[in-house]
């Protein structure tokens, strides 16, 4: 790609927030996990937000998005769905181009209630031009970009883009090619896919020249039209 692209800071950001980090859960997909993730990937810039601790993981810890003191492209959402949108507005005032909602309990559950505020997401990002991966998703593993959603990845790329709206999958196919030798380029687990879509992603890693092979598991297609257009 010679001219960015719109997704490139969330490929590659200049900094990583977790909101909802918390101490005593750095399990591999705890809230306290996504910042050991991180630092396993290489990731400089990781800013843990949680209110009520001063540092987590050995790293400082801040109230909100707003008193980070570095710039933060990205933000990993770990807080129940309540407060997302409240975060979204600190993430326009701090400047974030995109978050990866890890939060669940949107329009997968059926409730309407659920659902309406998933249509509220939506629609208030795209005003504050905020891009969104998810909900329910287990977010990026992007070597090159030193971002990762799992401990113990390779650091090493390769020629192999992987998209998946189940996280099972992105993980289990991450992890069984990583011990057979493949490396991948970038893997997007994307859930509910209510902003990026499969069709999206598929045209970023066809002009992408790091990435040789696509691959993608799709559970619905609400963008047919665009995905089978991406597919050219």
């Amino acid at each position: 790609m010679t001219n960015p692209h719109p997704l490139d800071p969330i490929f590659f950001p200049r900094g990583v927030a977790v909101v909802g980090a918390s101490r005593g859960n750095s399990g591999n997909r705890g809230p306290g996990g996504w910042l050991q993730s991180l630092k396993d990937a290489g990731q400089p810039n990781i800013y843990p937000v949680n209110p009520r601790a001063d540092q987590i993981e050995d790293l400082p810890a801040y109230p909100r998005l707003t008193d980070i003191p570095g710039p933060v492209d990205h933000v990993i959402s770990a807080i129940p769905a309540a407060y997302v949108l409240d975060m979204l507005e600190d993430a326009s005032v701090k400047g974030v181009r995109s978050i990866h909602l890890f939060t669940a309990g949107f329009a997968e559950t059926g409730i309407a209630d659920r659902l309406e505020l998933q249509h509220q997401l939506k629609s208030r990002a795209a005003e504050l031009g905020i891009r969104l991966i998810g909900p329910n998703c287990m977010g990026l593993y992007v070597p090159d970009g030193k971002v990762s959603f799992s401990q113990q990845l390779p650091t090493d790329s390769g020629p192999v883009a992987f998209f998946s709206q189940s996280g099972t999958n992105a993980s289990d196919a991450t992890y069984n090619g990583a011990v057979r030798g493949l490396r991948f380029s970038k893997v997007v687990s994307f859930g509910n896919a209510i902003d990026v879509s499969a069709a999206e992603l598929i045209d970023y890693a066809a002009a992408d020249p790091n990435t040789e092979v696509i691959g993608a598991y799709i559970e619905g297609m609400p963008d047919a039209r665009d995905f089978f257009q991406s597919l050219r």
